[in-house]
């Protein structure tokens, strides 16, 4: 049993043979058993991030688009969107070798955004953050108001209240996690697996920041965006080749509404499941 795409999205993509076709189905087939074990070590009393959850926002996204929206929305446009919408909870989904590699100060992880702060150094600071935790901070996230002490948070040797707050750290970068998933791979104990391969490096980064905008505002993204943008130009200028695939996303077009919708949907989907 696989992710199912819904039908229209489906249709879109499917309806011809081509690059687009082979990144998404290489996403789905590479992600689709990570989401189906939907294995949270981080995250015990959390609601399903796995098929299910998946699946209902890309049905989610089809009633959102209106007929109008469906004479624009292309091809790229579904593959950004059921690309960011498979990673944007993968970040929760992290096992623990997984975490221990993204904080290890050995390994060098390239960083996908310009303001972005190294990992082991977001860790050390979350660390020392955990120990000014006031009592209904820790029982909101322990069921106890006992303080953490620091030898619970060390990577190699966590305790049950340790995982649960790396989870709580997971969280809150869970989306910067789905950006680099995107673009770098999952951490794994063996380094970054990597889930979104083929040649269509800007549907991609796009996908990426999608994924990301979830979780920092719509002006974030657009202004990363823009700057991507300029560079993948002067790159590809500089080449002498034709940069056409590029054109689309020139005026940031697809990734507002598709950000949107992103930021939007936790709230739609529970609507729409009471009915």
């Amino acid at each position: 049993m696989m992710v199912e795409m819904p039908i229209k999205l489906s249709n879109l993509i499917n309806g011809i043979t081509d690059d687009i076709t082979a990144v998404v189905g290489h996403a789905f087939s590479s992600v689709g058993p990570i989401l189906i074990r939907n294995e949270a070590p981080f995250f015990p009393d959390y609601t399903d991030h796995g098929k299910t959850h998946v699946e209902s926002i890309l049905s989610t996204c089809e009633l959102l688009l209106s007929e109008d929206a469906w004479s624009v929305f292309t091809r790229e446009d579904a593959a950004v969107l059921m690309l960011a919408t498979l990673a944007h909870d993968l970040g929760m989904l992290i096992n623990i070798e997984g975490f221990q590699y993204l904080v290890d100060s050995n390994n060098s992880i390239p960083l996908v955004e310009k303001n972005d702060e190294p990992w082991e150094k977001l860790w050390r600071e979350f660390q020392l953050e955990v120990r000014r935790f006031d009592g209904s901070k820790l029982m909101a996230l322990l069921g106890s108001p006992e303080p953490v002490p620091i030898c619970e948070l060390d990577p190699a040797k966590l305790t049950d209240r340790g995982i649960r707050i790396v989870g709580e750290f997971l969280r809150r970068h869970h989306h910067r996690l789905a950006h680099e998933i995107v673009i770098l791979g999952m951490p794994s104990g063996n380094g970054r697996v990597n889930l979104f391969e083929g040649r269509l490096d800007h549907l991609k980064e796009i996908a990426g920041l999608v994924a990301r905008s979830h979780g920092v505002t719509i002006r974030e993204c657009i202004e990363s965006l823009i700057d991507k943008n300029s560079t993948f130009h002067r790159e590809r200028s500089g080449s002498g080749c034709l940069d056409r695939e590029w054109h689309f996303i020139s005026g940031a077009l697809p990734l507002f509404p598709l950000s949107c919708i992103g930021q939007i949907l936790p709230t739609t989907e529970i609507n729409l499941i009471r009915g």
